[in-house]
């Protein structure tokens, strides 16, 4: 005991010793060569992941065209119930009626650009996207609308269609934008990928960093000889 905490005891007060310690650089190397493959498995499950939230936003992709598809058959059925309630040539045009549908499911329309804004961000590869890319922040802007709308919808609603639900009794209410919960869902999870690696990097760094200033101090002691 007395022996060892000697040796240990020199080692530490001569860090020349340590330096040239064949010892310390294979257990250095080791760990470098262990943080790597870390690194390197952690990308290939975040690959993964990003596969799997690719193939998810198909599925989602089919909701919103639902959600939306459901929100004007919705408004055609009511303007067709009740159209002799309005004036004459109040809906006597296509686009007259078009611009009051696209109007009443705007909502449900931005879900629809927020899932393909997404699409698009998950298929970005080599390298892949992260926040800064432009179709993500594409889709951070048209979810921040969407729940706008949705609420405002809620809340509001637009006069004619107010008229026309008064006219039908309609009861029925909409559908929280599944594309607003895909977003978020995308954004925790690339958040959580993005600090996984940066932890992997910082690990290599300090690594490498060590490893340097031991060459660097290996170089000192063998010039000291020298001289």
């Amino acid at each position: 005991m007395t022996a060892s905490r000697k040796r240990r005891n020199n080692a530490s007060n001569n860090p020349q010793s340590v330096a040239a310690s064949p010892v310390i650089q294979e257990k250095l190397s080791t760990a470098l060569i262990q943080v790597r493959v870390t690194k390197d498995r952690t990308e290939e499950l975040h690959m993964q992941w990003r596969a799997h939230l690719y193939r998810i936003s198909l599925i989602i992709g089919v909701l919103a065209l639902h959600q939306c598809q459901r929100t004007m058959r919705d408004c055609l059925n009511d303007i067709a119930l009740i159209s002799d309630t309005f004036k004459v040539g109040k809906f006597n045009e296509l686009r007259t009626i078009a611009m009051f549908v696209c109007n009443d499911s705007i909502c449900e329309i931005l879900n629809v650009g927020v899932i393909i804004a997404l699409f698009i961000f998950l298929t970005i590869r080599d390298p892949h996207g992260n926040f800064l890319s432009q179709s993500f922040r594409a889709s951070s802007i048209l979810v921040v609308l969407s729940v706008a709308a949705f609420y405002n919808m809620q809340s509001n609603g637009s006069d004619m269609r107010s008229e026309i639900r008064d006219e039908t009794n309609d009861q029925r209410k909409r559908q929280f934008p599944v594309a607003v919960i895909f977003h978020a869902i995308v954004a925790a999870c690339y958040w959580f990928m993005d600090m996984g690696i940066a932890k992997c990097n910082e690990s290599i760094q300090l690594v490498e960093n060590f490893e340097i200033d031991l060459k660097q101090q290996k170089k000192v002691v063998e010039s000291k000889k020298k001289k």
